[in-house]
């Protein structure tokens, strides 16, 4: 009863008490995650493309295609290409699509979507944990770390090149 002194301390004392296990199975959950990734494990997630649903067993037409995919971007080939040749070979990511018509369907791979894919340290067989490398992974490699580390800095380097400013108004929007 909120229209009391007495209830309403009684609800505050039990939302409170709610709130404590929330915070300390949150905190359970991420020590569980750190110590996961600094022993090299998996901890849950999406199918990593490129290997099985374990995460650990190589799905072979996905590692080739993988590996020709770092081949291609270090010798220049966009990304967009790369997404193109992967969706002519019938290969798809884990996530299925969600707009409307199209519930369900397997996405289909974009320049944005293999940039994903090229800069994840798993394919190099290293294991991060919030963005910072931390340990060897227990899965096999894809790809070299120096393929991996060379793809990165050639991303990294893109992103952050200067873009060229718009002189006018809705430029290349209105077109």
């Amino acid at each position: 009863d909120f229209s009391t002194a007495a209830g309403r301390f009684v609800a505050d004392s039990l939302g409170s008490v709610a709130r404590l296990e929330v915070e300390m199975k949150s905190d359970r959950q991420r020590r569980a995650q750190e110590q996961a990734a600094r022993a090299g494990k998996r901890s849950g997630g999406r199918r990593p493309f490129g290997y099985e649903s374990d995460g650990l067993t190589i799905n072979k037409p996905e590692a080739q295609a993988l590996r020709a995919g770092y081949r291609g971007y270090l010798s220049g080939v966009p990304l967009a290409q790369i997404a193109m040749s992967w969706n002519a070979a019938g290969l798809h990511g884990a996530q299925a699509r969600r707009s409307p018509g199209h519930v369900g369907e397997p996405s289909r791979w974009t320049g944005q979507s293999v940039r994903l894919v090229l800069s994840n340290p798993r394919n190099a067989g290293l294991r991060a944990y919030r963005g910072e490398i931390v340990a060897k992974a227990v899965w096999p490699a894809l790809v070299s770390e120096e393929t991996w580390r060379a793809a990165e800095s050639r991303m990294r380097a893109r992103r952050a090149a200067p873009r060229k400013l718009a002189k006018r108004l809705l430029s290349g929007i209105a077109i």
